[in-house]
């Protein structure tokens, strides 16, 4: 292997802590486009489907309706549960790179189609990105980050899918206020998410690999170039690669498989807690409102531009949640 260990003695290059700080935000903001997008194509169906069920359009019955808005949360199961897999098999930056070229592609299809069954079709297939970009921008974060900054850093994700789902619920309400006599509308209200899929894409050929991965295919000169430019110092880099190389070493012990783990009680009780986290965070019915708030709204007796605008308000919440808990 061509790397060299450095020692301590060797000629230092620090970088200081609001350099190397500055150099994690912009990275995080590029990637986290990713939470941006799920949450905007998890949000625009809210505003857009009204408008598509209308029978000039796609005219939706109930269960068609039901059909387009799920089929992209069932695209995102299918994308969650392959995308670990795939990004250790691959990495996180390439799969990213592919992630956000099925976003660029699968919005601009669910904009332009104009049946039924090729909106359900294309919204799945675009909910594999939903899926993938919230399983691996959280571990790719978490791998780049300092151990100081790894909690902010990794939690800037929620803020961005909230923002997204705000966004969204602005995009519809201008577009519906704009022009609401034209029932296609709602294809404008999909291709807005072009724009940060574009920005994903072109941003990710500026990101470096994750160093975690590097060590994982025995490259540790390319890991301490890459994690090199995130940290102080070359020492700081050495220390942090060798704990990599000790915690790598230690998950492919015959004792350390997951199974394994749940022996031990610990492992039990922090799996509870992760499951009844997610069953509570589901079963309160948050989804219901995000994706229907606007039909919801239409259905208590106000017009459609009122619903559109007052749809604003729980999104508004959702990101002030995120910023707290940020």
């Amino acid at each position: 292997m061509s790397y060299r260990h450095r020692n301590v003695s060797e000629p230092q290059s620090r970088l200081s802590d609001r350099s190397v700080q500055q150099r994690l935000f912009r990275i995080a903001l590029t990637v986290t486009l990713g939470g941006l997008l799920f949450g905007i194509d998890t949000g625009v169906i809210n505003g857009a489907l009204p408008f598509m069920s209308v029978k000039t359009q796609l005219n939706l019955s109930p269960l068609l309706q039901g059909a387009v808005t799920s089929s992209l949360t069932l695209g995102a199961a299918f994308g969650a549960l392959g995308a670990g897999r795939l990004a250790d098999e691959y990495g996180r930056k390439h799969l990213l790179f592919y992630l956000a070229l099925i976003f660029v592609l699968g919005t601009l299809s669910c904009a332009a189609s104009f049946r039924a069954d090729l909106l359900i079709v294309f919204r799945f297939v675009l909910g594999l990105a939903v899926g993938g970009v919230s399983a691996v921008v959280p571990t790719y974060l978490s791998e780049i980050a300092t151990q100081k900054a790894r909690g902010k850093l990794v939690t800037q994700n929620d803020l961005m899918i909230t923002s997204g789902q705000l966004l969204a619920f602005v995009v519809n309400a201008i577009l519906g206020s704009l022009i609401p006599n034209q029932n296609g509308v709602w294809h404008w209200m999909i291709a807005v998410g072009v724009i940060p899929a574009l920005l994903l894409f072109l941003g990710v050929f500026k990101i470096p690999e994750s160093p975690r991965w590097l060590m994982s295919q025995n490259n540790r000169e390319a890991a301490f170039e890459n994690l090199s430019e995130l940290r102080n110092s070359s020492v700081e880099t050495n220390q942090e690669l060798d704990e990599i190389q000790q915690q790598l070493s230690a998950s492919r012990s015959p004792h350390s498989s997951s199974w394994q783990r749940l022996k031990q009680p610990v492992f039990r009780r922090t799996l509870w807690i992760g499951i009844g986290l997610g069953i509570i965070q589901q079963i309160i019915g948050i989804n219901i409102i995000l994706s229907y708030g606007t039909t919801v709204l239409i259905h208590s007796g106000l017009t459609g531009h009122a619903a559109l605008v007052d749809n604003i308000g729980h999104g508004l919440v959702s990101v002030t949640a995120a910023i707290v808990g940020l």
